[in-house]
């Protein structure tokens, strides 16, 4: 790089983190177990030296975390690859394949060493990667110390990661090598390519960006054109005979680690897929009306008598009451809006809370009491249900606007926002009421029917287009065409 242009350089270091940024996309989109954003990285680390590695590195985490935003805080992790990367270039590690591998190897220790701490710090120890979760939950259930289960996760993930990306950089060398006839001149030494390919690679990068960007939107594609029959599945009905004694379940959520939980009058339940396992060291925790699992994983638990109780890597973290503020102990919802607040409906009415620098409130709305049902949008609206029926639109931590159904006898019983921010609320009878409520207040769209169903208690979309709807006599869902079609549950009619 040294007989480079200004120029030349201030391409080739856009080339790198835009090849760190589509990897690191592409990665995301198909949940690989690595992270494959770093291959830009240790491009840039080989020709350019330790800093230039380090900058890179860094700056595609910054950017990366404008959509992730767990991605700012490993900044630290990218540069250090790069410091790694450029030192072992220096030395000619990547001249034989057992140097690659060292390199690879002292990356993956470093990059684990870096991460778990703010894994832990930030994210309750988790490693944000579905299959880094996977191992922590395993060995988890083996018994593992808790550390060794987070370390052993993030090093799964940066071991099959860095050596995978400095192994085909070290082919990609190889290959380069052969086809200038022997590789008589060192590649460090190399000339700057010429400025037309330099620009052929750039926009080779943005088209391998632009891939990436619609990878997931082709894999959701996909699995819409593929028609489910869902009276098709296997259906197992668990109760006191096969392992869960309480009979009766109030809510279930999924972990990051792909636990189950049930909340049961009876207690909560741990589901490994093999067994149910009562959680009786929980204290705090005797009786559960809700669970929720927010975007860092924490399991929210609401109880009936108890207050609210917060469990990270399974071990309660914190624990709210009425002695400590919340306007009841007996917890009927929980929620996460986009802009960071937690809705928190009780008996009494609802609070708001926020986790920056600790459990705070920070509003507390007296005209909602015994909110049963809640759902957020992706633009910090918040919707919720009452006892009593009525829909309240909130956002901010403050009141928006409310309705009450009207005619007859129906009311309110559950909502949920679709994939487009539009509002779902079932009722008591069988009908789905559709409102935009990006305006604010509630503006009435469509009424659809579910034939068939009576008093709708839960609805819930799904990444494919569908709204799954639960009610007291069966189960049913609207199709991505906007059709409804009830699912046959046999003995199972309630829920």
């Amino acid at each position: 790089m040294k007989r480079w242009k200004i120029w030349q350089i201030g391409l080739f270091v856009a080339l790198c983190i835009l090849i760190n940024f589509a990897g690191g996309m592409m990665a995301k989109g198909i949940d690989a177990p690595l992270w494959l954003d770093s291959f830009g990285t240790v491009l840039c680390a080989y020709a350019g030296g330790p800093v230039c590695g380090a900058i890179v590195g860094m700056s595609s985490n910054l950017i990366y975390g404008t959509m992730y935003q767990m991605s700012f805080i490993y900044a630290l992790t990218g540069a250090a690859l790069g410091v790694i990367v450029g030192i072992g270039a220096r030395r000619g590690q990547f001249k034989t394949l057992f140097g690659t591998m060292a390199v690879a190897a002292v990356s993956a220790i470093v990059a684990a060493a870096i991460s778990v701490p703010l894994n832990i710090i930030f994210y309750g120890g988790n490693t944000g990667n579905l299959w880094g979760d996977g191992v922590i939950g395993y060995l988890r259930e083996l018994g593992a110390p808790l550390v060794l289960c987070q370390v052993m996760g993030q090093f799964y993930l940066d071991f099959m990661d860095k050596v995978l990306t400095l192994v085909l950089f070290f082919l990609a060398l190889r290959i380069q090598r052969a086809i200038r006839g022997g590789g008589k001149k060192d590649e460090a030494e190399e000339e700057g390519p010429k400025p037309e390919k330099l620009a052929a690679a750039i926009l080779l990068a943005l088209a391998l960006c632009a891939g990436s960007f619609q990878l997931p939107v082709a894999r959701a594609d996909n699995a819409l054109s593929d028609r489910v029959d869902y009276n098709d599945y296997v259906q197992t009905i668990y109760a006191s005979h096969n392992g869960l004694p309480c009979g009766e379940a109030n809510d279930i959520a999924q972990t990051n680690d792909g636990i189950l939980w049930i909340g049961t009058y009876a207690g909560l339940y741990r589901y490994n897929g093999r067994e149910f396992r009562w959680m009786d060291s929980y204290e705090s925790v005797r009786n559960v009306n809700c669970l929720y699992v927010d975007e860092e994983g924490r399991l929210w638990i609401g109880t009936n008598d108890n207050g609210l109780s917060i469990s990270i890597n399974e071990r309660i973290a914190n624990v709210i009451d009425q002695s400590g503020g919340l306007p009841s102990n007996s917890v009927r919802s929980i929620i996460q809006s986009s802009d960071g607040y937690y809705y928190i409906g009780t008996t009494g009415s609802m609070q708001i809370l926020t986790l920056n620098s600790g459990l705070k409130r920070v509003n507390t709305l007296w005209e909602i009491n015994y909110a049963d049902k809640i759902a957020a949008d992706e633009d910090g609206h918040v919707a919720t249900i009452t006892s009593d029926g009525r829909l309240f639109l909130l956002r901010g931590g403050q009141i928006l606007s409310s309705i009450r159904l009207t005619e007859g006898h129906e009311l309110f019983n559950s909502c949920c926002f679709d994939g487009d921010g539009l509002l779902l609320a079932g009722t008591s009878t069988n009908h789905l009421y559709i409102y935009d409520i990006s305006q604010g207040w509630f503006d009435e769209k469509d009424i659809r029917e579910c034939p068939g169903l009576a008093n709708i208690n839960d609805l819930r979309y799904m990444d494919n287009g569908e709204v799954f709807i639960s009610a007291d006599n069966g189960v049913g869902y609207i199709s991505r065409d906007k059709d409804f079609k009830d699912i046959n549950t046999n003995d199972f009619n309630n829920s």
